[in-house]
């Protein structure tokens, strides 16, 4: 099962269309509201996603020949794909719906490193820096949080 990002997916989705010349000036405007209902469908109760499927079709039937190949492609990756599921998005328990802190983390990460696929020594080096200076940040933060209440 893939479990991703949603902004992930939302590019996977812009590509697709771009590929498919349907980003040309004279369409972006369908276009968007068209990735739209594929922006929403993971939301889509698990129960209700055929017909949700079915219902954008019709809506497109009239723009067949610029619209197929893009829910042609939708229903092969990712409606009756063994790898692409939905189910974690139809959960209220599913507490994160984004992975957003972990790029957030790999941004930082990569700030710090400054290089590509470093060797194991270097990044465990430069892990042990940025630690050392949150710790510096925190106590420093302490020390003025006391000196404040004095």
């Amino acid at each position: 099962m893939l479990d991703g990002c949603f902004s992930h997916y939302t590019k996977i989705l812009w590509s697709k269309a771009r590929d498919l010349g349907l980003c040309k000036k004279h369409l972006i405007k369908e276009t968007f509201f068209f990735i739209f209902l594929f922006k929403i469908y993971p939301y889509v109760l698990n129960n209700e996603k055929k017909e949700y499927l079915k219902k954008v079709k019709e809506i497109y039937k009239e723009n067949k020949l610029k619209y197929s190949d893009f829910i042609e492609y939708f229903e092969k990756n990712w409606v009756n794909s063994n790898f692409a599921k939905f189910e974690l998005y139809d959960n209220d328990s599913y507490i994160f719906r984004t992975n957003n802190f972990v790029e957030s983390y790999h941004k930082v990460l990569n700030s710090i490193i400054e290089c590509y696929h470093p060797k194991m020594s270097y990044f465990v080096l430069c892990l042990g820096k940025y630690i050392k200076n949150k710790y510096e940040d925190y106590c420093l933060t302490i020390t003025q949080k006391k000196k404040n209440n004095l």
